[in-house]
């Protein structure tokens, strides 16, 4: 893949998938913030992974709330782990290429679910596809399963490399995809990779915000710096004062060390 920083904010979503009322996993009564339905399922043999979505609708570019209903010969399975291995394959020529994408989806209870995330790096397009290899235990799979990858409203995903320090880097937006006026809670994710295949969460970094108007440069005050809170993840404030363009600078430290280059990466929220 190349050196490069690549942001995408999109404001039409593509529904390729659709799903009905019998699909929405059950979550036993309780009020989640997520919200699950079936997208897609493969097979072979006796082995059946279910694969929902808390978009409810497909995969995306960006940050993907994921899990997989498993089923060895019909019967549900509730115990160990799955492996996600999403890789993208280019028709006319180039490098394969992974995603950051959790090591293990472990069953959750609350959902019902082998649950877990995927940050997409590229979407779909004529020549270049993404297929996926679905692992139960390490013992049971399906492979090699195409899949399409598209865009959604507000989803962003910077991606650099740091010359000094031999990485390349991933930062995932996870909220807010639609902001609103005043505070909002700003919350990310930080891989490293050094092959674009295999991507570490990294939870030791120190980040810096710069919020400000698009058109004036006017910066807001009042923003909360990220911090981390575990498994690659970062939450801090960002505040956006008035309607229109708003850019988020985020300069990244690690042991002091900057990682990110000079204008560091940013993401363009709209606020209406």
């Amino acid at each position: 893949m190349k050196t490069q920083i690549i942001i995408l904010s999109v404001f039409i979503a593509l529904l390729f998938c659709s799903c009905s009322s019998k699909d929405p996993v059950s979550t036993g009564g309780t009020t989640h913030e997520l919200t699950f339905a079936k997208i897609s399922t493969v097979e072979s043999g006796t082995v059946k992974f279910d694969i929902f979505s808390a978009s409810g609708t497909g995969l995306y570019f960006g940050y993907n709330d994921i899990g997989f209903k498993v089923y060895l010969n019909g019967a549900e399975q509730t115990t160990g782990y799955c492996r996600y291995k999403p890789m993208m394959y280019h028709a006319f020529g180039g490098p394969g290429h992974s995603s950051p994408v959790a090591d293990k989806y472990y069953y959750d209870t609350e959902y019902n679910l082998f649950k877990g995330y995927v940050c997409f790096t590229m979407i779909s397009d004529s020549s270049s596809f993404w297929y996926a290899d679905y692992i139960y235990n390490d013992a049971n799979s399906v492979d090699s399963a195409y899949f399409y990858v598209g865009v959604t409203q507000g989803s962003q995903l910077c991606y650099w490399d740091d010359v000094f320090g031999g990485h390349t880097y991933c930062l995932t937006l996870i909220k807010p995809f639609t902001p609103s006026s005043g505070l909002n809670t700003f919350a990310m994710m930080l891989h490293r990779t050094n092959d674009d295949k295999n991507f570490i969460e990294i939870d030791s970094a120190q980040m810096t915000l710069k919020t400000y108007f698009q058109s004036s440069g006017e910066v807001s005050t009042g923003n909360i710096n990220p911090v981390r809170t575990g498994n690659g993840r970062y939450q801090g404030t960002i505040n956006l004062t008035k309607p229109g363009n708003w850019l988020v600078q985020d300069t990244i430290r690690i042991n002091g060390n900057r990682i990110t280059k000079n204008p560091p990466p940013d993401f363009l929220f709209t606020v209406h």
